[in-house]
C-alpha cells in the first residue's frame, strides 16, 4: 500500500496533470487515498503553509526548505526516487527590472504610478 503522504501527493499530482477527465486512479492509490486522514493532511499542509517557508518564490530559501519536506516525507514513506535525491532540477526564466522600471496602473483618462514600497495612498499622478 502506498504511505499515505505519498498517497495525498500522487491524488495532487493526477488532479492537476490528468492527461484526460475520464482518467482514472488505480485501484491501490484509490485505496490508499480513502485511508488518508483530514488531521494528517493539516499537518502537511500546515509545515508547507507555515511562515517559517515565507517566501516561497522559486530559488528563495522557503522554496528550497518546502523541497526538502516533500523529498523527506517520500524518503521516510519508502517512495523510490526517480531522480537523485527526489528532486529534478529544471531551468526557469526569472525577469529582472532595471532600476528605471515602473508600474503604472490607468483607469480611464487617469495614472497613477506608485514610488518603491509606497503605500497605496502614496501613488503619485502621472497626469
Amino acid at each position: 500500500m502506498l504511505p499515505r503522504f505519498a498517497t495525498a501527493a500522487l491524488l495532487g499530482l493526477l488532479t492537476f496533470g490528468a492527461v484526460s477527465p475520464a482518467a482514472r486512479l488505480p485501484s491501490l492509490a484509490d485505496s490508499a487515498i480513502q485511508q488518508i486522514t483530514a488531521a494528517e493532511l493539516r499537518r502537511h499542509v500546515a509545515v508547507l503553509a507555515s511562515d517559517r517557508l515565507a517566501g516561497r518564490a522559486v530559488g528563495h530559501a522557503g522554496n528550497r526548505e518546502a523541497e526538502q519536506y516533500i523529498a523527506g516525507a517520500f524518503r521516510d514513506s519508502g517512495i523510490l526516487p526517480v531522480v537523485p535525491d527526489y528532486l529534478q532540477p529544471v531551468a526557469v526564466y526569472q525577469p529582472r527590472l532595471g532600476p528605471d522600471a515602473r508600474l503604472t496602473i490607468a483607469a480611464g483618462a487617469r495614472s497613477l504610478w506608485p514610488a518603491v514600497g509606497a503605500r497605496a495612498d502614496e501613488f503619485r499622478s502621472v497626469d
